[in-house]
């Protein structure tokens, strides 16, 4: 099957998103299909080194890349601080990829060629699902404008995991397909340390992921212990609170950001820690804390149903907002060498079912539906029919 992928993010910046889509892209490749990503370009960002070794076509239309520079002068003189003017930069950057799309030959002939099209943004969603007589599968990842996801007109929809399709009822999902890990780091080595003393951290530096939650607990651990440090993977627009408050604190010293990096390096980072900590607020399937296990991390998180349906149970779970509790959890377990052994073996089984080979096997009746079916199924708002 011709199947084209389109994501304006891709190859652009590095989260969640990004990496279930080139997950999914390798995927089916490896399942015999084949695959074209269409990705985002801007002047001088290159494709990174494992995108490009994917065994699949690229082709890179020209975009605005704001959300990858959310903090240019552009990004920062937006008004408001609501969900909707943060989401501008997306936005934008979402409707530059689809006017070129429409003129770039490259991208042109994938969208024409394809037997099944795949979006997973919302705007992009909508304009490519749209086309008449095309066949197109919506990978939903959640909701940002409800106008948007009223107007999909995709054949078929899957949602990323059971805890958002229950909890979009007026969203009709024809199944749920859970996103995989990189088997390279369920293999990679791990060592459980008698003395831990390392934190990390790995997501998007906004509020919904609780950083200003986890620069309370740093503080309240690194109090009562001077050899605690923290490693903190990712970009967004509280890094610069976030080091300020520790600078003001004396804590400077102590943090490592390392910023949006490479696949190997977030390994690196991962297999140098002995305690993977999520203090978020949201998480519709939480991907971070089913790597972190397949790299052999315990995983302290928020009790969140999306981070229980991810870890397979396998963590320790704590309520958001319960920062004595944190605390209190994050100072046992970095003492307790035995139940961190535990947590990394039953995590690292858990992470070892979620492969991108059996993703790929579960999307596959999704996508033959899609290429057959007569259009948009009457599916039961949140059935998730998946795994």
């Amino acid at each position: 099957m011709k199947i084209g992928l389109f994501l304006s993010s891709l190859g652009l910046t590095r989260g969640g998103l990004e990496s279930i889509a080139a997950g999914l892209a390798g995927g089916l490749a490896r399942q015999g299909h084949e695959v074209t990503a269409v990705a985002g370009w801007a002047p001088g960002i290159a494709l990174p080194a494992d995108l490009a070794a994917l065994p699949i076509q690229w082709v890179r239309v020209p975009c605005l890349p704001l959300a990858r520079w959310g903090r240019t002068r552009l990004a920062a003189g937006l008004p408001g601080r609501t969900t909707a003017a943060r989401a501008r930069p997306i936005r934008w950057q979402a409707q530059s990829y689809l006017w070129s799309l429409y003129w770039h030959g490259g991208g042109r002939r994938a969208l024409a060629e394809s037997d099944v099209s795949i979006s997973f943004m919302e705007r992009e969603t909508v304009a490519l699902s749209c086309r008449r007589g095309r066949a197109h599968l919506s990978y939903f990842s959640g909701t940002v404008n409800p106008r948007m996801v009223a107007r999909d007109c995709s054949t078929v929809r899957v949602a990323l995991s059971r805890t958002l399709a229950e909890s979009e009822p007026d969203v009709a999902v024809d199944g749920v397909v859970w996103p995989g890990l990189d088997a390279v780091w369920l293999a990679a080595p791990y060592v459980v340390r008698s003395r831990a003393h390392r934190l990390v951290f790995v997501g998007r530096l906004a509020p919904s992921k609780g950083l200003r939650e986890l620069t309370v607990i740093f503080t309240a651990l690194a109090s009562t212990d001077p050899a605690l440090r923290l490693t903190v993977v990712g970009a967004g627009p509280l890094r610069g609170e976030m080091a300020g408050r520790l600078d003001e604190l004396g804590l400077s010293g102590r943090v490592q950001f390392l910023g949006t990096v490479e696949r190997p390096a977030v390994l690196k980072a991962l297999q140098a820690a002995d305690l993977f900590i999520l203090p978020s607020q949201d998480e519709s399937f939480g991907l971070a804390a089913a790597e972190a296990q397949a790299a052999g991390v315990p995983v302290l998180c928020s009790d969140l149903p999306g981070l229980r349906e991810a870890t397979g149970g396998e963590a320790h779970f704590v309520a958001p907002d319960d920062l004595e509790s944190w605390i209190q959890s994050a100072r046992q377990l970095l003492w307790d060498e035995d139940e961190r052994r535990r947590l990394s073996k039953a995590g690292r089984m858990h992470a070892a079912q979620l492969t991108w080979q059996r993703a790929a096997e579960a999307l596959e009746p999704y996508l033959t539906l899609a290429a057959t079916g007569p259009g948009r199924r009457e599916s039961t708002p949140g059935q998730a029919n998946s795994e």
